[in-house]
């Protein structure tokens, strides 16, 4: 599969389909329930928004790239509660609890002791680079972040909103992560040009919004440059250290590419082979 034939398979349903404000899209376009994108009753409760995401959305997909079924998920934000670490905020009577081993983990957020959503959260790579643009979400306590990396200007969900009461806008070390809903090796395809030369995908990195998506939901194609076997809570799962894109002088700017066992098609890709999926990425402003 290439970058250009990832949103056929993006997140279970057609490159085309589309929602209205407050419905879910199925696999064919038309509205259905929140089994069909793997958001029951119980998750949809946390998050008042499942299915495709709009800017100030919600988390209603994500999870399908950090657990494999709702029962995962509902286990994971119990023990969450139960057992995670509690971090304070500069925010009046708000603070998150952490928890999960290693380099993923899930972050429950709660005001005045009631919960307000949850998330899984991912260590990234840091870089220098700039926010232009942060639209909060109807809490206030989260929000999407648009960064400049390389040549590329894109909307990210920004992680840290809840941390310091919003994202702020300008030059930032920020720490970019991005989770997999779908991952699997990628042939290399070359294509004419309109010159008559041949451009080949082998060995891009890219990435592309998915029609129907949340804002931050991109079709991708990289290499893997680094393997590690990580928890994904009470599952397995690996994250990939991978180009996200390219300045025109070939300078890479990497990040940490996570995929559950259940997000692989076929076996774990290898360092220095090409993948492609579908991921979304988050954004933590230091």
């Amino acid at each position: 599969m290439g970058l250009f034939d990832a949103m056929r398979r993006v997140l279970g349903r057609g490159s085309d389909a589309t929602a209205a404000d407050g419905e879910v899209a199925s696999a064919d376009g038309d509205a259905g329930d929140g089994d069909e994108w793997g958001v029951d009753v119980d998750a949809a409760a946390v998050d008042p928004q499942p299915g495709p995401r709009r800017r100030g959305g919600g988390h209603g997909r994500h999870w399908d790239t950090a657990v494999d079924s709702d029962e995962a998920l509902r286990e994971t934000v119990a023990r969450t509660l139960d057992e995670g670490e509690v971090r304070g905020s500069r925010v009046a009577n708000v603070e998150a609890v952490e928890y999960g081993a290693g380099n993923l983990r899930c972050r429950v957020l709660r005001e005045d002791g009631d919960v307000l959503t949850a998330v899984p959260i991912g260590d990234g790579v840091a870089h220098e680079t700039t926010v232009t643009d942060v639209t909060p979400w109807a809490t206030d306590l989260e929000a999407d972040a648009t960064i400049v990396l390389g040549p590329e200007e894109f909307a990210t969900y920004g992680a840290s909103a809840w941390a310091v009461g919003g994202v702020p806008l300008g030059d930032a070390t920020v720490e970019v992560t991005a989770l997999a809903y779908a991952l699997e090796r990628a042939d290399g395809e070359t294509y004419e040009t309109e010159d008559g030369g041949e451009f080949s995908t082998r060995g891009m990195a890219g990435f592309m919004p998915v029609e129907g998506g949340g804002v931050a939901d991109y079709a991708f194609q990289t290499t893997v440059r680094e393997v590690q076997r990580v928890p994904f809570f009470d599952a397995n799962g690996y994250r990939f250290r991978v180009p996200l894109t390219r300045t025109a002088d070939g300078d890479a700017f990497e990040t940490w590419l996570y995929a559950g066992a259940h997000a692989i098609d076929g076996r774990v890709p290898e360092a220095g082979e090409d993948v492609s999926g579908v991921f979304w990425v988050q954004t933590h402003v230091r």
